[in-house]
């Protein structure tokens, strides 16, 4: 999944849970003043944590499937499946999923991987500048 797709299901991921605050609110501002009992209203808070729990789900999936690509791209090891403090088995999802802290870790590493290639082309890029400049100064000598 390219990092753009995965941007674009998070988007709508989150703004689905936004339309359903909007439309949960209006739902018990209308049930208010309709008289509704406390019980009824009750309900309505029950669906819709519910279904907010079902898209948390879907967001924890997809990050957890996002890094995990990610970090087998780069051969870096994911935190074994056997912690419970890196991995959560959430009710509806299909495998388990990362928790905050393996989030966290899987995202360190990452990064340290990052900085690390890019570290190893800074120099070589600032060679490659500075033997331009060179050249360029010699031919600029000898046109003269």
């Amino acid at each position: 999944m390219k990092a753009r797709s995965y941007e674009a299901k998070l988007r709508r991921l989150f703004r689905a849970q936004d339309k359903l605050d909007r439309a949960h609110a209006e739902d018990i501002r209308k049930a208010k003043e309709d008289g509704k009992s406390v019980y009824e209203i009750d309900e309505l808070n029950t669906d819709v944590s519910f279904e907010w729990h079902l898209l948390d789900v879907d967001i924890a999936v997809l990050a957890t499937e996002h890094l995990c690509r990610k970090a087998k791209r780069r051969m870096l090891p994911l935190p074994s499946l056997k912690d419970n403090e890196m991995w959560e088995n959430l009710p509806y999802a299909s495998r388990p999923t990362l928790t905050g802290q393996g989030i966290s870790q899987v995202r360190a590493s990452l990064r340290e991987e990052t900085k690390a290639r890019r570290e190893l082309v800074v120099p070589i890029g600032t060679l490659v500048v500075g033997f331009l400049g060179v050249v360029t100064g010699l031919v600029a000598v000898i046109i003269r």
